[in-house]
């Protein structure tokens, strides 16, 4: 419901077979907003191939930054996502976000994204964040 408040109505839903995907309710909610639901194969992630590959960028993101403080992740996951979100792709030359909005986003400090490679499995390091307590008092500010 979170993303039809934000986007509207999706065309066609791709969904796993996760029981919150796949149940009356959402049944009933795709055939009233006339979405159309395609179901991967089951014990098949290489189906959901980019999305399984972003959700291992983000784990390893999150232990990295959060180390032995694991159960904060809640406070820091917003800005992990958003710094995926506003992050130029290779593949397209354009972040997400300025896909989505058509626009660079605005930040509120100057914050380069790109100091760090997510997707070199070597490039954080604990050295990156040695000073775990003024990222956490960061995050918890926000």
């Amino acid at each position: 419901m979170k993303q039809i408040c934000r986007h509207g109505c999706f065309e066609i839903q791709i969904n796993d077979q996760g029981r919150e995907f796949v149940n009356e309710i959402s049944k009933e909610l795709y055939s009233k907003t006339g979405t159309i639901q395609r179901i991967t194969s089951a014990y098949h992630p290489q189906a959901n191939g980019l999305v399984e590959r972003q959700n291992q960028t983000i784990k390893r993101i999150l232990v990295k930054v959060l180390d032995e403080a694991a159960l904060e992740w809640p406070y820091i996951i917003d800005s992990v996502l958003f710094s995926l979100r506003v992050r130029k792709h290779k593949s397209t030359g354009f972040s997400p976000f300025a896909l989505l909005y058509q626009r660079e986003a605005v930040l509120p400090i100057d914050i380069d994204c790109n100091l760090i490679d997510f997707n070199d499995s070597n490039a954080l390091s604990n050295d990156d964040f040695s000073n775990k307590k003024i990222v956490s008092d960061t995050f918890h500010a926000m």
